[in-house]
């Protein structure tokens, strides 16, 4: 009787299993996607997404959050620095260099531009 019990449990959790895979490739079938831990992430996150470009210490905010991303995907580095910065909080900074323009992004910003398309 135990043996059979067993037996019973495994296919019950192997069922379990093939199901949460067919699941996923019916959706992947169709196109549709989950999203990722990033967008999630923004989801909520009940900040508004910041861009302020620094130019030699000049600091201006970029209301423009798409073409800010845009800019983003052309630095060399990005890197975490927790700071504020007009008033407002920011977690990122990118740049290519220390003399560049360097762009800080708050969290909301920095992973709505990874969830972007190139």
């Amino acid at each position: 009787m135990n043996g059979d019990m067993i037996s019973a449990k495994i296919w019950i959790v192997l069922n379990i299993s093939l199901s949460i895979v067919a699941i996923f490739l019916i959706l992947n079938l169709f196109n549709i996607t989950l999203p990722s831990s990033g967008k999630a992430q923004t989801f909520f996150d009940k900040n508004e997404p910041t861009c302020i470009v620094d130019w030699k210490n000049e600091l201006t905010s970029w209301n423009d959050i798409e073409r800010c991303c845009f800019q983003i995907r052309q630095q060399l580095h990005c890197k975490q620095d927790t700071r504020i910065l007009e008033d407002k909080p920011v977690n990122w900074v990118c740049s290519t260099g220390p003399e560049s323009v360097k762009y800080w992004l708050n969290n909301k910003a920095y992973y709505s531009c990874e969830g972007l398309p190139p």
